[in-house]
C-alpha cells in the first residue's frame, strides 16, 4: 500500500528486475524530463504513435484506448491523418502508418501470444478478431484475465498454455475448432518459443 501510494503521487516507479524481486526507482531520476505540447499537438502525437503501433484500428479504438471522448479521438486523427494510411471495410474506416499499408513482408501464418498482448487487447472492437461465442475461452468469466491465445492468419484461433519442468516445456494449444488448428500451423512458432526460452520442447499437446 505504501509502493501504491508513493507510485499514484509520482514518487516512485517501476525500476528494473533484479533476479526475481522487483525494484523502484525515484520518477524524477528515471524519467527525463519532457516539454509540456500544446493540447492539438499532444492529441496529434498520440494520434500518430496509436495507429502506428496498433493500425489497423478505429477512431473508436483510439478513443477506448486512450480514454479521450470521441471529440478530441476524432481531432486527434484529423490532424495527424495526412501522415496515416485509411483503408474502408464494412463502412467502417481503418486507419495505419503509412509503413505498415507499404509493407511488403507478409504477417506469419500463426502465432503464439501472450495473455494480455495488445493484438487483442488494445481494441475496443475485438469481433474482427475473434468470433463472439469464443470470448468465454479467452475472458474465462470475464473477470479480466485474458488467457494466452494462438493466432491463425490474423484471428484467434485458440489459446494454449505452457508447463516448464527442469528437463524442459511443455506446449499445449486447445483450438476453438476441431479442425481450426493443426500442430504444423504451430510448429514454427513453438521452436521460437523454444529457442526464446532456452528450453526443448519435451511435448506438444492438440486438444
Amino acid at each position: 500500500y505504501v509502493l501504491w501510494l508513493l507510485a499514484q503521487s509520482g514518487l516512485i516507479c517501476l525500476g528494473p528486475m533484479e533476479g526475481k524481486q522487483q525494484t523502484f526507482v525515484l520518477l524524477d531520476e528515471w524519467v527525463p524530463d519532457s516539454p509540456e505540447l500544446p493540447k492539438d499537438e499532444a492529441l496529434a502525437r498520440l494520434a500518430l504513435r496509436y495507429f502506428g503501433g496498433h493500425g489497423p484500428a478505429t477512431v473508436r479504438d483510439f478513443a477506448w484506448w486512450t480514454g479521450l471522448s470521441m471529440k478530441d479521438a476524432g481531432l486527434g486523427l484529423e490532424l495527424a491523418k495526412d501522415q496515416l494510411h485509411c483503408e474502408k471495410n464494412g463502412g467502417r474506416e481503418f486507419w495505419m502508418s503509412r509503413s505498415a499499408a507499404q509493407a511488403a513482408e507478409p504477417m506469419p501464418h500463426a502465432a503464439l501470444l501472450p495473455g494480455f498482448d495488445e493484438f487483442f487487447l488494445g481494441y475496443k472492437d475485438r469481433e474482427d478478431v475473434l468470433d463472439p461465442k469464443y470470448v468465454e475461452s479467452v475472458i474465462p468469466g470475464k473477470n479480466g484475465i485474458f488467457q494466452p491465445i494462438v493466432v491463425k492468419d490474423g484471428r484467434v484461433a485458440g489459446t494454449w498454455k505452457r508447463t516448464v519442468s527442469k528437463r524442459g516445456v511443455e506446449i499445449h494449444v486447445h483450438p476453438f475448432e476441431k479442425d481450426g488448428l493443426a500442430e504444423n500451423d504451430v510448429s514454427a512458432e513453438i521452436r521460437r518459443y523454444s529457442a526464446f526460452a532456452g528450453l526443448p520442447v519435451l511435448a506438444t499437446n492438440m486438444a
